[in-house]
């Protein structure tokens, strides 16, 4: 199926579990979705996003435009302080990510290795900006939890072999939201081109 069809089958369903959603056909165009939801200057923190970073979302927070709060966190040589700084980052106002599958009911499913890419998503932050390519849709959440073990995590393993900290990453942590309770307070950026795992 297109993209834009699977897109416009998709929205209504998210819409009805009060995500906000809209969507973007390229990543030029969803990088420009993020950006505009976001005033110059305010706080921002985002968890580790492959999608993030093939979109320039990630490039354009450390631009300086804004207080790119996870460069803070991993700037910060002291592991305690660190620690301190990625807890208050958590409460951030605007909180970015993306997630591992979409279920065709709506259901977005996201997981972790330690939680804290996803603990912003579930509570703390004012706003949440998920980006997520269409081909991350699925059936249902059975083939959502299937498709993060086998399609997402291997990727995601061999992303963390190719950077400074080697570890077995694995889907520790999982979130399913099914609705979001503050009606508008997820955004969903569904994007026409496969990006991220």
């Amino acid at each position: 199926m297109d993209p834009a069809q699977v897109a416009e089958k998709l929205i209504p369903q998210l819409e009805a579990r009060h995500f906000s959603a809209e969507y973007a056909p390229d990543r030029a165009a969803a990088k420009e979705a993020v950006l505009k939801r976001i005033p110059r200057g305010a706080a921002v923190m985002a968890g580790s996003s492959t999608t993030l970073d093939q979109i320039g979302v990630t490039d354009a927070l450390k631009s300086g435009e804004w207080d790119y709060l996870r460069a803070k966190v991993w700037a910060e040589q002291d592991p305690a302080k660190r620690q301190e700084l990625r807890m208050r980052a958590m409460l951030a106002p605007f909180f970015l990510g993306s997630v591992g599958a979409i279920t065709e009911e709506g259901v977005l499913v996201a997981s972790d290795f330690g939680g804290s890419r996803v603990a912003g998503y579930v509570a703390g932050p004012e706003r949440v900006i998920l980006v997520a390519s269409v081909n991350k849709v699925v059936p249902d959440l059975h083939d959502a939890m299937r498709r993060i073990r086998d399609v997402a995590a291997p990727q995601e393993q061999e992303r963390v072999n190719r950077g400074p900290m080697q570890y077995a990453s694995r889907p520790n942590k999982w979130v399913l939201l099914e609705g979001e309770p503050r009606p508008g307070r997820t955004h969903v950026i569904l994007v026409g081109e496969p990006l991220g795992f």
